[in-house]
């Protein structure tokens, strides 16, 4: 990202694009380097704004990460309309799904770490646009499988995305351990705790949605 001289927004509309010009900063760094690595000094000095200027647009890491996940969603609904288009049944979006979460990381550790630590360290107020935010997605996830006349049922619809996101949301971060995990796991034998994030996910998410369908 071309780092540009931040000027101070002051009406509503300039503050937006501020927001969304350290999210597209925050990507890149979490791309290059791994959400783990973000912090609020490395995006200032991403996007050239000083860090004490930073607060204005965000109060913490854990914050623009959530926002981050937000914004990934809401791709992964775009490229859900493509990938999810043929199927012929809900078996067949999840097997479809699983691929697509398999070619969006970020997406899948933004998501194991909302729960388990993101939104416990954000405020009130932020958290609650955050929720509402969530909740428009969950919306916009549903009409994906309604359009596509893969189910029906808009209940059905809203169950299988929650229940998708809660496995997607278990499984990563026990399939996608540290070096250092993986060599104590080895050395105390349990090698065959390693498993592989897309077959596991894949057995788990096709066995239940042909359980619903």
């Amino acid at each position: 990202m071309e780092k540009e001289k931040f000027i101070r927004a002051r009406k509503p509309e300039q503050k937006s694009v501020r927001k969304q010009q350290i999210l597209i900063a925050a990507r890149q760094v979490a791309l290059r380097d791994g959400p783990d690595a973000l912090t609020l000094a490395g995006i200032a000095a991403e996007t050239g704004i000083t860090k004490s200027a930073f607060y204005r647009y965000f109060r913490s890491k854990e914050e623009i990460l959530a926002w981050l996940l937000m914004s990934e969603s809401r791709t992964m609904a775009e490229d859900m309309r493509v990938a999810l288009a043929g199927c012929r049944d809900l078996t067949e979006a999840a097997a479809a799904y699983v691929d697509l979460c398999v070619k969006r990381p970020l997406f899948c550790k933004l998501a194991s770490d909302m729960g388990a630590n993101l939104e416990q360290n954000i405020s009130l107020e932020a958290l609650i646009a955050i929720k509402q935010e969530s909740a428009r997605q969950l919306e916009d996830w549903c009409n994906v499988l309604l359009d596509l006349n893969i189910v029906t049922d808009k209940m059905k619809a809203v169950l299988f995305i929650r229940t998708a996101y809660v496995i997607l949301a278990g499984l990563w971060p026990i399939t996608n351990r540290s070096a250092i995990v993986r060599e104590a796991s080895e050395q105390a034998g349990l090698n065959h705790s390693f498993i592989s994030f897309r077959d596991e996910f894949h057995q788990i998410l096709t066995g239940y949605a042909r359980g619903i369908a």
